[in-house]
């Protein structure tokens, strides 16, 4: 019972980078999303103040 309770705390530890890997690459993606709506928004906001109102 030993052995397998050891595994398991040594695979979690050896996952721990790999979690960190994916959170930052998450986080990154959050950021670059929010910035791709902002950016639509802010093209959104120009075109309706420079089209002509019909």
């Amino acid at each position: 019972m030993r052995r397998i309770a050891a595994h398991h705390v040594r695979s979690f530890v050896d996952m721990e980078p790999r979690m960190r890997s994916i959170s930052l690459w998450l986080l990154a993606f959050k950021i670059a999303l929010h910035i791709f709506f902002l950016c639509c928004g802010i093209a959104f906001a120009y075109s309706t103040l420079v089209a002509p109102d019909r």
